[in-house]
């Protein structure tokens, strides 16, 4: 054990997940073993690569630095990268875990940095960072994860000021691949919904019953390829125009995860407060106005100006920005 680590006090696990990952593990487990605080154990899961991502990284792992624990497995069939995230955390028993891509780059104090803020803030649940997006070569593409999810200034000083939950229920800003976790939250997360992706179902149910934070500094380098089971690409004005059709599928998709989350609350998973229950139901009682817009003009008209009188573009979405989207994208 570093002597970082005897500092905090606390032990750290990466948990990293593959799948058909073979041109950049590689210079991914380099970051890793050149960290200034290094990990405990380090946890990989392969989902069934097809390639010799596998047979790479049992290569590689022999070369990692002296007392850094291995856990290492291959699944006999394909999961996806929800339920392998949710196997590979619960492989962990150490006090804070950091999620891993495949494909990224960290930088060498990114450990040490992040512990540093979980020892001094013991209400802290989870805490992410920015990046930097880079493309598959590794090159700058000149802006910031934060930029690409639009984390805006008040975002950042409420997830600070510890609203992070009303920041996480209106969209999604958690990226895993930059997020590290208690070890008691991610228990209690687990299992982790079809419907969610992995960070976002962390970020939401830390935030119910904990904290959680960010770090306005780049720790990573975000890769940005064709592989990439989820990216950050930053979108143009064109796209946050989306289509009707797929504004209506991402809004049946938040519909069918907040009624996973209300019914895991309901048989006491989680608990909430009464403001945060009140919340969650009026943030789906928005999705579903939005999910389920009429495509006839006049009775979409009407409709969008409701929720726009009932506040729910403001408090849910991008304000005005998203109502004339759902007036204008009929497709």
């Amino acid at each position: 054990m570093s002597g970082a680590s005897n500092e905090s006090g606390l032990s750290v696990a990466v948990v990293m997940c593959t799948y058909n990952g073979a041109q950049f593990v590689a210079e991914q487990l380099e970051s890793l073993f050149a960290q200034t605080r290094q990990p405990d154990h380090l946890v990989i899961v392969d989902d069934a690569s097809t390639d010799d991502t596998y047979a790479l990284v049992e290569q590689l792992c022999t070369q990692r630095p002296p007392g850094m624990r291995l856990t290492l497995e291959c699944n006999a069939r394909n999961l996806g990268y929800v339920a392998n995230f949710d196997h590979a955390l619960s492989l962990a028993d150490e006090d804070i875990l950091f999620l891993c891509d495949q494909d990224d780059i960290w930088h060498a104090g990114k450990v040490e940095r992040m512990v540093r803020e979980f020892a001094c803030r013991p209400d802290l649940d989870l805490l992410h960072t920015d990046a930097r997006l880079v493309d598959a070569a590794g090159e700058p593409l000149g802006y910031g994860l934060f930029s690409a999810l639009e984390l805006s200034e008040s975002d950042r000083a409420a997830l600070h000021a510890g609203r992070g939950f009303d920041v996480v229920l209106r969209h999604s800003v958690v990226t895993g691949a930059t997020a590290a976790v208690r070890r008691d939250a991610a228990r209690r997360a687990a299992p982790f919904p079809a419907h969610w992706v992995h960070d976002e179902w962390l970020a939401i149910t830390c935030a119910l019953s904990g904290r959680i934070d960010c770090l306005e500094e780049a720790w990573i380098d975000y890769r940005q390829h064709g592989g990439n089971q989820l990216g950050a690409a930053k979108r143009s004005g064109r796209e946050r125009f989306a289509s009707g059709a797929s504004r209506r599928a991402l809004m049946q998709r938040i519909e069918a995860r907040l009624e996973v989350l209300l019914e895991r609350l309901d048989v006491g998973q989680f608990i909430a407060s009464d403001a945060q229950r009140d919340a969650l139901r009026d943030r789906l009682c928005h999705a579903r106005v939005r999910a389920h817009l009429p495509v006839r003009t006049f009775a979409r008209i009407g409709r969008v100006a409701k929720e726009w009188a009932r506040g729910g573009y403001g408090r849910h979405s991008f304000g005005l920005r998203s109502a004339v989207a759902d007036l204008a994208g009929l497709g």
